[in-house]
């Protein structure tokens, strides 16, 4: 029986997905032709493999698979998948369809009832990624966003008032960040909280004040959405404070960046030596040149200071599935040491986990080995290692620098 339930404003889908689900669904979206479509389909891959791998099934059933002229046993399992981060009904939907298509089951039940719980969830709106009413009907974004929105500064590989600007994505580095090139420079992506639509208040704290940003403390960033909803009270840019927000309100490049640094340094903590000079004019945003690439289409976005005090002094960020905003830091990996931009992730990180682990398990083994012959062990005194043992102690170095080395 199909269920749909809710959690915190979320609705809840009971979804049955087959052995292999990860794998089948990862060469369908690298089969997508469409880039924007791709990378909103990932993002709602990654949430479903981590939803089912943290929640674990509920439900087992045994079906039946054609696979040429033969039938083939196919174990379904069923999850209850929170539709959040990134899964939505239109892109959970694609990956189901394609993941039925290959299945080609003998009894299709179960895939009817993943059809009927999708056709049950309340109306979707792709503009605030809220539930309960369509883009057309939102409140929040005047039917402004979309997986096709953008933003009239947002022109691909042209000459901007600021400069001309061209995106290539380069690959992963060790610790499967994406790494990417404008112009002449190599940027690592980081990651920005989403939590209460502040991704682009998180992206400016941690752009201003390099390496690591302005300090973080509890509540500032809400602090400054609460001055932003003082200043944009109406129009079609508002801002809703978020004791206010019933769904996502998601805040522009164009017309928040500047207000959001103003009130970013405003409500700065005081750190000692990381303590920010509120009244100086480097803190100025009419000062600062701020430039935002699309990770999706490529496109660019860029808001030149007013003042002749910017040259030079430019703020690159990121921007993906149209309403994400992300940090950029400098990044230094060669790119003979770069991942395929492609990679499988999770396969990865798993693939490393497991190398690490079986090459520390040799490493005991041998120190056992030699405590049962009687001699000193070369891991625990500082002695010589065998020849056996300096490979073994190499390789297993050289998988600690690939999973934890830092760009």
């Amino acid at each position: 029986m199909p269920v749909v339930s809710s959690s915190r404003e979320r609705p809840v889908a009971q979804i049955w997905l087959p052995d292999g689900y990860a794998e089948r669904s990862r060469r369908a979206i690298d089969a997508e032709g469409d880039e924007i479509q791709r990378g909103a389909l990932e993002r709602c891959y990654e949430a479903l493999c981590h939803q089912a791998s943290i929640r674990g099934p509920m439900g087992l059933l045994e079906e039946l698979s054609i696979v040429g002229d033969d039938l083939e046993p196919q174990r379904l399992r069923q999850f209850e998948i929170i539709l959040q981060d990134g899964i939505e009904p239109s892109r959970l939907g694609w990956i189901l369809e394609r993941l039925g298509a290959e299945l080609s089951l003998v009894d299709d039940t179960a895939w009817r009832e993943n059809a009927a719980v999708l056709a049950s969830l309340p109306s979707y709106c792709n503009g605030c990624d809220g539930f309960g009413h369509t883009q057309e009907q939102c409140t929040y974004f005047a039917g402004r966003a979309g997986r096709h929105r953008t933003e009239e500064g947002f022109v691909p590989q042209a000459s901007h008032v600021h400069g001309t600007y061209q995106l290539r994505k380069l690959g992963l580095n060790r610790n499967f960040e994406r790494v990417i090139r404008i112009n002449d420079k190599q940027w690592c992506v980081k990651e920005a909280s989403g939590v209460h639509s502040n991704c682009l208040i998180d992206t400016m704290r941690q752009s201003l004040l390099r390496p690591d940003g302005i300090p973080n403390y509890d509540g500032y960033l809400d602090r400054v959405r609460r001055d932003l909803a003082a200043q944009l009270p109406h129009g079609e840019f508002r801002v809703i404070a978020v004791r206010q927000i019933e769904a996502p309100n998601y805040l522009e490049f164009l017309e928040h960046v500047r207000p959001v640094v103003r009130s970013l340094v405003r409500h700065s903590p005081d750190f000692g030596a990381l303590t920010l000079d509120r009244g100086s004019d480097v803190w100025r945003p009419e000062n600062m040149n701020f430039i935002c690439a699309d990770l999706n289409s490529g496109e660019f976005s860029t808001l030149p200071g007013s003042s002749p005090a910017a040259g030079g002094n430019d703020i690159f960020i990121a921007r993906e599935n149209g309403n994400h905003f992300l940090p950029l830091r400098s990044s230094h990996t060669p790119l003979e040491e770069l991942l395929p931009w492609n990679t499988d992730i999770h396969a990865a990180r798993r693939s490393a986990t497991e190398e690490a682990r079986r090459l520390a398990a040799e490493k005991q083994a041998a120190a056992a080995a030699r405590a049962r012959d009687g001699l000193p062990s070369g891991l625990d005194f500082g002695g010589p290692l065998s020849g056996a043992e300096s490979e073994l102690d190499d390789r297993q170095g050289g998988v600690q620098r690939e999973r934890y080395n830092t760009h």
